[in-house]
Formats: C-alpha cells, structure tokens, sequence
C-alpha cells in the first residue's frame, strides 16, 4: 500500500470515518462504485437504501475533512487497505459483513501466509497467559502471522511472545486512528510495525 495522500485515498478515509454499517456500505458501493460517489449521492439516496438516522449525521459530518483530521493521515507509513486493491486480503472479499477498507500501519503479509488469531479473556488466568505464549512463539517460528486486537491478557501476550520469536505480527484496532485502545498499549503496537 502507499501512504494517505489526495483524493481517492482520502475519500476512503472519510468513508472509513463514516462508519456505515458493513452490509449497507456494500450496498451504497455496488450501487454508486466509490466512496466519493455515495458522498454526492446525498441524504435522499442515504434514506432510500436505510441508512439511519446516526448514519446519515456521520455521512454528512464526513462529506469534508478538516486540517486536523489530514494532519492524523500524513504518516507515510499509514494506508488504507480498500476492497479495489489487490492488496486486500482474498478472504475478506468473499466474508459476509466485513469492512470494504480498514486502516493499516506497515506492510499487510502476503496473502497466502498462514494467519493466526488470537482473542481471550483480559484478565487470564496463570496458565492461560503460559498457553497464549507458547502458541504464539512456536506458531509465529513457523511463520505464522500472529493476528489480535491487542488488548490486555491473552492478546497482547501473544503478540509480545510472537514479537519476542521474531514472528510477523498484525493488530487489528478497535477505534479509530485517533485512539490507540488500550493507550497503554502504543508501544506494543508501534513494535508491531
């Protein structure tokens, strides 16, 4: 992927921003075949295919972006990975209700790389955290792409293990690139890349 520059990468990000949920947002691209295009669509067309209320405020509030949202984007090593890329990860084009773009910070593995996910309780027990650690390190010396969303316990035990092996790594954020969840996790994630 490149870095968010001009135009089509910006509206992806707006989109992005927007939040429409996954089965209606690729019903608003099959139909008008970018972001920039269901912008101009407007709020009649939004209501004609069911975008509630919450929706068509974010819609409107994202039509434009302002200076300090363009000033989060201009990080060189951040993308956004759409569905109209190759880059995009094969398994996800043919998932029901997945995102049509997410964000990344790096490098995607190649497609066909054996991708691992790990999700677990936050607050594991001792042998849990001994299991989450074993896994991820003897997966990720085999290649494994150790995957979490990096939250405390389990997942942010495999990826610190999988880090430690020199495995390759990919947390998946659950908030936006405004907010780093849990902030005390920056570090972590930034090690990622």
């Amino acid at each position: 992927g490149e870095a968010l520059s001009t135009g089509a990468d910006l509206d992806w990000h707006r989109w992005i921003r927007s939040d429409v949920a996954p089965v209606r947002a690729r019903t608003l691209l099959d139909k008008y075949g970018s972001p920039a295009k269901v912008f101009e669509a407007g709020e009649a067309a939004w209501r004609a295919h069911g975008c509630p209320d919450g929706e068509i405020s974010r819609l409107r509030r994202w039509q434009q972006l302002d200076e300090s949202e363009i000033q989060v984007l201009r990080d060189p090593d951040l993308w956004v990975c759409h569905e109209q890329l190759p880059d995009y990860p094969p398994l996800l084009r043919h998932a029901a209700g997945v995102p049509t773009a997410f964000y990344v910070h790096g490098a995607l593995p190649e497609a066909d790389a054996l991708w691992i996910g790990f999700v677990g309780t936050r607050s594991a027990s001792p042998y849990g955290l001994m299991a989450a650690e074993q896994f991820s390190r003897e997966l990720g010396r085999v290649g494994a792409v150790i995957v979490t969303g990096g939250s405390y316990g389990i997942e942010s035990m495999a990826i610190r293990s999988a880090l430690e092996a020199g495995a390759r790594c990919c947390v998946v954020l659950p908030s936006g690139l405004d907010m780093w969840y849990p902030e005390d996790h920056r570090r972590l994630y930034r090690s990622v890349i």
